[in-house]
């Protein structure tokens, strides 16, 4: 399981660069295939993450109860869920305000992860100190 974490983790830092590296091509005028660039990591992301989902409540320890991965988890799942209610709204022509609806479990996936990929550091540090 640690090594699909990692791996998570560094698809994490993958799309991160790559929704960076599309943003800055399309405001000076790149081309428009570049837009699909970020969904390479982004599948490596929702697969990773949901065999990680999958296997906390497969263990037979149960699911953790730190709350940062809690957050993290529930997270993904909304903004899933967010996702898929803002395809369905576009298809039957809904209102153009439900591409919103994912964003606030995106910050939630998002700040976790930093929280999570900047903690093990921090633990070492204050481990080293102590």
């Amino acid at each position: 399981m640690n090594g699909i974490r990692r791996g998570h983790r560094w698809c994490g830092v993958a799309f991160l660069a790559a929704v960076v590296i599309t943003s800055v091509s399309l405001a000076v005028g790149g081309p428009a295939w570049v837009v699909y660039l970020p969904l390479i990591p982004l599948a490596g992301l929702v697969l990773s993450g949901i065999v990680m989902f999958v296997g906390v409540y497969r263990s037979a320890s149960g699911p953790r109860t730190r709350p940062v991965p809690r957050v993290h988890r529930w997270s993904a799942v909304l903004l899933v869920l967010g996702v898929l209610v803002t395809m369905v709204s576009f298809a039957v022509g809904g209102p153009e305000w439900v591409a919103y609806v994912p964003l606030l479990p995106l910050a939630g996936v998002a700040v976790s992860g930093v929280v999570m990929l900047v903690s093990p550091g921090r633990r070492a540090v204050a481990g080293a100190r102590g």
